[in-house]
């Protein structure tokens, strides 16, 4: 408001703007309680979906509201895969947040009254899946490369850790992780940009799904219908998926599908790697 006041232009560039079907009913209900009306001149968000929350919440007018997509993306659509042992397939593991996508608000688990569903989170789902992923290259070292990227300030996920023998496991505790998709043949995430980023980067997904309930699938982005994308339900599925990218070569087939362009498109509003020139002009435009 302080810049508004003085007649200079103010623009807001929301983050993290992706959501699950069941985050985002909530975000509406939370925007339109919680949120005042916008004071500054323009917000640029990640997709049509967060714009549409923000119109429907009474925060800002549609016509002030710019769709740019998520630059970190860009560099995605241009990686290049760095040289490793051709005789050792490279996994890596995002360490699972265990409130992402969930109705946390201020640290209060919310749901409005929309959603019929007590407070959870996903610890069961991260422990669960680091304990698979370490039997599985325990038993397999000799074949695989195993990669864990915890993220900068999530204690819990190096507490996690320490409960297993992760002497076959390289994990990496500092920086962002998107420069780990050169190294990767697939990669195992949950509920994260860098499943986007992986999209985009032709890179194979897989998606830890195990003892999820219908309820706590509502908060989990629907990516049932993509290709390249793999859920899993146990250790077998694990195993299978890994068997299928490695027979039929994913990573090395740069043409995305109509579904990939589409979950792109919906999650990070980035189909092209160019959100960052996107802002870039959008800056430019609004200083004219």
């Amino acid at each position: 408001r302080a810049s508004t006041d003085r007649g200079l232009k103010f623009l807001t560039i929301q983050k993290e703007s992706q959501a699950s079907t069941g985050k985002r009913l909530v975000n509406e209900i939370i925007y339109k309680k919680s949120i005042q009306k916008y004071p500054g001149s323009y917000i640029a968000v990640y997709n049509q979906d967060e714009k549409i929350n923000i119109v429907n919440s009474g925060i800002l007018e549609e016509k002030k509201i710019y769709v740019i997509g998520s630059p970190r993306v860009d560099f995605s659509f241009n990686i290049s895969k760095e040289n490793k042992d051709p005789n050792k397939f490279c996994l890596v593991y995002y360490c699972i947040q265990t409130g992402v996508s969930l109705p946390i608000y201020e640290g209060e688990f919310r749901t409005e009254g929309i959603l019929n569903v007590s407070k959870f989170n996903w610890s069961r789902l991260a422990e669960k899946t680091e304990n698979i992923l370490i039997n599985f290259i325990n038993k397999q070292s000799s074949q695989f490369n195993m990669i864990f990227k915890t993220k900068t300030g999530n204690s819990d996920q190096i507490e996690r850790l320490k409960k297993f023998d992760t002497s076959n496991v390289e994990i990496i505790y500092n920086n962002t992780g998107h420069h780990l998709l050169k190294k990767a043949d697939a990669i195992i995430a949950f509920n994260s940009t860098i499943i986007f980023e992986a999209i985009a980067a032709n890179t194979p997904v897989i998606i830890p799904h195990f003892d999820l309930t219908p309820i706590q699938k509502k908060f989990v982005f629907d990516l049932s219908r993509v290709e390249n994308v793999f859920n899993i339900n146990n250790e077998n599925d694990l195993e299978l998926s890994i068997e299928k990218i490695k027979k039929n070569n994913y990573s090395n087939k740069k043409q995305k599908t109509e579904n990939q362009i589409n979950v792109l498109n919906k999650y990070v509003g980035n189909i092209d790697g160019k959100s960052g020139i996107r802002l870039r002009n959008l800056i430019t435009e609004i200083n004219v």
